[in-house]
């Protein structure tokens, strides 16, 4: 049996989206099942964004024991992980664990096209703007969710000359702002 870390635990946790989102993380969690993986990773985005950032890090670096195995449907949710990762470890000015965290994405067969926006615009920028016209809140805080991990990763990776950080980094705060919205998070 797996041991979880202590931020699965929703004991004394009284926010009851976030006690949703971790039982739904912890719930039957395996390191080969992708909706395991997932659903930790998402739950790393969301302590984040409720600004929980040592309980999303320390989430991270569970989710960065993952080995990859050319499995990308595995490996993307454990990616996401490791940008979220390096971005709370630069924010607190540890430029080395930082590094880390994106050579570990580097090293699994990265795409440099994916920095231009090519999942960015062609999947995620679909996907959110059909939940925009078309779904429910509960689909565009899905998407959105997805849109901001991709904003991230591409964030830390340098971005490129399409997507610059400066962008980059005003899409991340305009995605988490909503996102605080649509799930009555406290704004930062």
């Amino acid at each position: 049996m797996i041991e979880l870390p202590r931020v699965f635990d929703v004991e004394n946790d009284t926010n009851e989206f976030l006690v949703r989102m971790k039982r739904r993380a912890a719930k039957n969690f395996k390191w080969s099942r992708e909706p395991s993986l997932r659903a930790a990773a998402d739950l790393a985005y969301w302590l984040h964004l409720f600004h929980r950032d040592d309980d999303a890090l320390e989430l991270c670096e569970f989710l960065s024991a993952f080995e990859f195995a050319d499995n990308f449907r595995h490996w993307s949710w454990v990616e996401n992980a490791l940008a979220l990762g390096a971005r709370l470890h630069r924010q607190r000015g540890n430029t080395q664990a930082a590094v880390a965290c994106v050579d570990r994405i580097r090293q699994t067969r990265f795409v440099e096209d994916r920095l231009s926006g090519a999942l960015l615009d062609e999947n995620y920028g679909r996907l959110l703007d059909h939940a925009l016209r078309e779904g429910t809140p509960a689909d565009e805080r899905n998407s959105r969710l997805i849109y901001i991990a991709e904003v991230c990763v591409m964030n830390e990776l340098g971005g490129s000359e399409t997507y610059p950080p400066s962008v980059l980094e005003a899409l991340y705060k305009e995605n988490a702002a909503r996102l605080r919205e649509l799930v009555d998070a406290p704004a930062s």
